[in-house]
């Protein structure tokens, strides 16, 4: 008879949503209870000399301001770590990608 995985007393995740003007992120428990523990969201402050080819960059900024503020309210380190882009941010299309080699490997 297989053995059951005991789950940890908590399990903590973190969630991060990155649209096109803002990067929001939370810390939450899944287990025992589902409970939202913390929040946050903030713009991101692109120059009056905005170039669109540094778009990621000020991205990339604001996320780690995100995480910075998270970690500081996080219990413990996170069990899972989840992210959900917006539009214009990701693709709508499902790709498949096919490998094969002539030779066996």
């Amino acid at each position: 008879m297989p053995v059951a995985k005991k789950r940890s007393q908590k399990e903590l995740s973190i969630i991060f949503h990155i649209d096109s003007g803002s990067v929001g992120g939370g810390i939450f428990l899944t287990h025992p209870e589902p409970r939202i523990l913390h929040h946050t969201r903030k713009e991101i402050e692109l120059p009056a000399d905005y170039k669109p080819s540094q778009f990621l960059k000020y991205v990339s900024k604001t996320v780690a301001l995100v995480a910075e503020d998270l970690s500081k309210k996080s219990i413990s380190a996170p069990h899972n770590v989840y992210v959900f882009l917006s539009s214009p941010l990701s693709a709508f299309q499902t790709r498949v990608i096919k490998f094969s080699k002539e030779q066996p490997f």
